[in-house]
């Protein structure tokens, strides 16, 4: 049983990854991002945090306590929802 549970966990991993890819192909260079919460997101910032190695110049704001944590920790630039006039493509 325990195994099992481990196999299906793993797929789960491997499909959140795969959402994540695709997503991150929606993302240009100069957007201002919106970032919702949980597991799907949290996969989604490890890949977003690749394009910003790569030199992509983007702009954060998020909905959630722990998106927020998790972009400050990898070095996102989080701006406040009031200085903003739009925003490009959100995530949730």
């Amino acid at each position: 049983m325990a195994e099992s549970l481990a196999k299906r966990e793993a797929m789960v991993e491997l499909k959140r990854k795969a959402c994540a890819l695709e997503a991150v192909k929606m993302i240009d260079d100069h957007m201002v991002i919106g970032l919702g919460a949980g597991r799907n997101v949290e996969r989604l910032i490890q890949e977003i945090s690749q394009l910003l190695a790569r030199g992509y110049s983007l702009r954060f704001v998020t909905w959630s306590m722990t998106s927020e944590l998790q972009c400050r920790r990898l070095g996102f630039q989080l701006v406040p929802m009031h200085s903003i006039d739009h925003v490009d493509i959100t995530f949730d």
